[in-house]
């Protein structure tokens, strides 16, 4: 059954990196925290469903051909992965990793990077999509288009590319408390 696939990728650039405090990309870090935004993510797609599996490559320190052997024995539909300034680029090595091996699957960015360089990121071939601003129901509501019914056009905080014309769509309002 596909899945979608909430990702902490492997270090690839530098040693373990902290998406979440921003330390990352050629940075050198001892320790290793969560990766809250997509624990939010993965818990919101299980209440509603979607078939998931969340991988924290980092913190599990898992080299690369660990990683592509992970991503052999898988059949994901979508991977979506967090992305920071600093981790983007091991991030983009991440996604030619991913199409390599899926070539069919999806990859969708988030974060704070994606938010300000969507421009940027959507004119890479191994980027799908970029979601801005908050994450979590724009992810809910992508996996669903992916996995279902393939209609992107009315799904707020969503960059995704129609043919090679990139489309943005209408911003997602906050969450609210």
């Amino acid at each position: 059954m596909p899945e979608v696939l909430l990702l902490n990728p492997p270090p690839i650039a530098s040693e373990r990196y902290l998406k979440e405090l921003g330390a990352g990309g050629e940075a050198h870090v001892d320790a290793v925290y969560p990766p809250l935004k997509l624990a939010y993510v993965a818990a919101l797609l299980r209440e509603n469903g979607i078939p998931i599996d969340l991988l924290d490559a980092n913190a599990l320190n898992m080299k690369l051909n660990e990683f592509k052997n992970y991503l052999s024995k898988k059949q994901f539909s979508l991977v979506i992965l967090n992305t920071i300034t600093c981790s983007y680029p091991s991030d983009l090595k991440t996604a030619h990793i991913i199409k390599e091996i899926l070539p069919d699957c999806e990859i969708a960015l988030f974060g704070q990077f994606a938010t300000a360089k969507w421009d940027l990121i959507m004119k890479e071939d191994v980027i799908d999509y970029a979601i801005v601003g908050e994450a979590e129901m724009t992810c809910l509501e992508l996996s669903k288009a992916v996995l279902g019914n393939r209609d992107f056009k009315n799904i707020r905080g969503l960059v995704w590319k129609k043919g090679s014309q990139i489309i943005l769509n209408e911003p997602r309002e906050l969450i609210q408390d």
